[in-house]
């Protein structure tokens, strides 16, 4: 998807646009319907990401192997009083109690979690 909008915005006279990524990230619950949403998957979707935009080898996109893209996990709290599906309120890598989902590392002190 980014080497899409890189293409478009280089065909429409915009070839150095900079790209940001402002939210990406996996549900970490929902309701019974929504499959996917847990822990587990969260855990590893986002683990993932951070290590893949963190990697000294490789970052960027593919038309723009060598440039560093900023990127935002969305979100830091799950949401507990918002209103709609169970994914909702269950993106945030702490709760409202400020205890973690989790375990992700966001010092890359760690290679490894279990």
């Amino acid at each position: 998807m980014l080497d899409s909008v890189i293409f478009a915005m280089t065909k429409l006279g915009f070839p150095n646009v900079r790209l940001v990524i402002a939210e990406i990230g996996w549900p970490n619950a929902g309701d019974v319907d929504q499959i996917g949403a847990n822990i587990f998957n969260a855990a590893t979707y986002n683990r993932n990401l951070i290590r893949r935009m963190t990697s000294k080898l490789a970052t960027g996109a593919p038309a723009r192997p060598s440039v560093v893209i900023p990127t935002f996990i969305f979100a830091l709290y799950n949401e507990n009083q918002k209103g709609g599906p169970g994914t909702e309120r269950h993106w945030g890598l702490l709760s409202p109690n400020e205890t973690s989902v989790y375990e992700v590392d966001l010092t890359e002190k760690r290679s490894e979690l279990d």
